[in-house]
């Protein structure tokens, strides 16, 4: 949800009232089509399908239930899945390493990142994988 919103986990909103992430996000779900939630830079980078499945696993991660959610091997296939879909290269971004393509890797869930040449190596592209792998300390 963070890299989707590009929020973080508690945030102030525009009227200044401190929010938690995952409480807007599921009552933004339910007034708003998910399109109109996510960042700008969102949905100028992913379709709306993609868009739309991230968002569907990150609501279902949120079930009260723990028996009603995903478990994390379900979530590592889910967003394999959603990967390997994917063009395998990017369209052009300032500053921003290439990624064509990450992975999940066994049980832990870690994305991998690997890059790959293009034929102009002046392009470079956004990749929300390559975000996560920054903030999350994993590159």
């Amino acid at each position: 949800m963070e890299l989707l919103l590009r929020k973080k986990p508690i945030f102030t909103d525009g009227s200044g009232s401190i929010q938690n992430l995952s409480s807007y996000f599921l009552l933004e779900l339910k007034s708003r089509p998910v399109e109109e939630i996510v960042a700008s830079q969102i949905r100028e980078e992913a379709t709306k399908e993609e868009i739309k499945s991230v968002a569907s696993l990150a609501e279902s991660c949120l079930k009260l239930r723990g028996e009603d959610r995903p478990t994390m091997k379900e979530v590592e296939i889910a967003l394999h899945a959603l990967q390997t879909k994917r063009p395998k290269f990017c369209v052009a971004a300032p500053n921003m390493q290439l990624l064509s393509h990450s992975r999940v890797q066994g049980i832990t869930g870690q994305l991998l990142a690997t890059t790959t040449h293009v034929d102009q190596p002046t392009h470079e592209c956004y990749s929300l994988e390559q975000e996560f792998l920054a903030s999350s300390g994993l590159a």
